[in-house]
């Protein structure tokens, strides 16, 4: 009998980690970061311009100043701190690999993930930067149009143009057939 209640004080006391753990692992399927960690997990961070103590929203989930991201020459580098990392491996997303959709009032950026994309939102001044980097790299944009009617607003302190909607490869190709 007295095995017993050791047992049982040992689970009582171990409940709670237990709790953490099953809520992690949930966290990090319902928000996306799982998928991304099987095409882009796994890395060192790299060299590149750092931004501590930010919030990322991830497909509706709301990391609040527990993230560290480095915008680099390859990708961006998302990591969560050591509190909240469990199941939820550093990721380094190619620029190429992401697109911006303008939502409104947000910039919403798109990551390609296995299944279907995963939908990031960043704070200042971080979004700033990925839209740059994206704009350079990505090959979701569509070309620069070269007639008043076809020209794009800027966005404002960028001087990028806010892309379209998201766009298959027929339209991309007929808009610039039609451009040149």
């Amino acid at each position: 009998m007295e095995l017993f209640w050791d047992i049982f004080s040992i689970a009582i006391l171990l409940s709670p980690l237990c709790i953490k753990l099953v809520l992690q692992w949930l966290d990090a399927r319902s928000s996306g970061w799982h998928r991304l960690g099987h095409s882009y997990g796994g890395h060192e961070e790299p060299a590149g311009k750092r931004f501590d103590g930010i919030t990322i929203g991830m497909n509706g989930k709301c990391y609040q100043r527990i993230a560290t991201a480095s915008v680099t020459k390859d990708g961006l580098y998302l990591n969560l701190s050591p509190w909240h990392c469990f199941l939820h491996p550093p990721l380094l997303i190619p620029w190429t690999k992401m697109k911006i959709v303008p939502d409104g009032w947000n910039t919403i950026v798109q990551a390609v993930a296995p299944l279907r994309p995963v939908s990031l939102e960043f704070t200042e001044p971080l979004v700033q930067e990925v839209v740059l980097q994206v704009g350079r790299h990505s090959p979701y944009w569509l070309p620069e149009a070269r007639s008043a009617e076809m020209t794009r607003p800027k966005l404002e302190g960028t001087g990028l143009p806010i892309p379209n909607s998201p766009v298959d490869s027929r339209r991309r190709d007929r808009i610039s057939h039609e451009v040149l």
